[in-house]
Parts: C-alpha cells; structure tokens; sequence
C-alpha cells in the first residue's frame, strides 16, 4: 500500500503494534481512541467513530430498534459494543471484564460461538 493512501481513500480501521510503555507518545490524543484488542496490538478509532456507533447508525438506517441488536465480542475493543448492544454478547474466550458487561455467554469461536449464542438468545 502506498505511503499517501489515506490521503485518496477513506481508511475505516487502522491497527499499531507496539507495548504499553509506548502509549505517552501516542499522536493526537484528541482526535483518536487507541483501544487494547492483545498485549501489544491496538485499535486505533477515531472520536467521532466506533463499533458502537457503527452498529446504531445502521440500526437507525434499517429502523431496528437497538433492543433487537446482538453484538458479540471478546476483548477490549468491544466493551461499548457489548454495553451499547441491547443484547451483549461475551464469547466464552473473552476476557472475565467483558463477560461481567455481557449479557450472556456463549462458546469460543472455535466451538460455534456465534451460532450456539443466537441460539441461546432464541433468534436461531
């Protein structure tokens, strides 16, 4: 990918890998949220965006109502997701905080996680 992309394309997610001693010297601290997904790998999200927001915005559009949405995660960089979802979803690897945020708890996605989630939420 070229240097100067992002100046000609619209860029929706961005990714760094570096460790948390690192995180002083993070450019433009008002502009973005530098989200921990792995002990060294981070989201980077811009203010004015997040999977949260993404997910009410296409709610709006469809004109579902946010207590019809399931969003399922496992990490970090899905805490206001899963509190924002009107049914959060934990996978069964996440994180023990992320599953004290969700509502329910499926399996790994290794082990149908999604599917046997749906399932538990009567919507499969």
């Amino acid at each position: 990918m070229p240097p100067d992309y992002y100046q000609h394309h619209d860029v929706y997610q961005a990714m760094m890998f570096y460790p948390d001693v690192q995180n002083r010297l993070l450019p433009h601290p008002d502009e973005f949220s530098f989200v921990r997904f792995h002990e060294r790998g981070v989201d980077i999200i811009p203010k004015v965006g997040s999977k949260a927001q993404g997910i009410a915005k296409l709610a709006a559009a469809l004109n579902v109502d946010s207590s019809n949405v399931a969003a399922f995660g496992d990490n970090d960089n899905d805490r206001e997701m899963i509190q924002s979802a009107g049914i959060g979803v934990a996978m069964g690897n996440a994180k023990a905080e992320i599953k004290a945020l969700a509502d329910i708890t499926t399996t790994d996605c290794d082990h149908d996680g999604i599917a046997n989630g749906l399932k538990k939420i009567g919507w499969l």
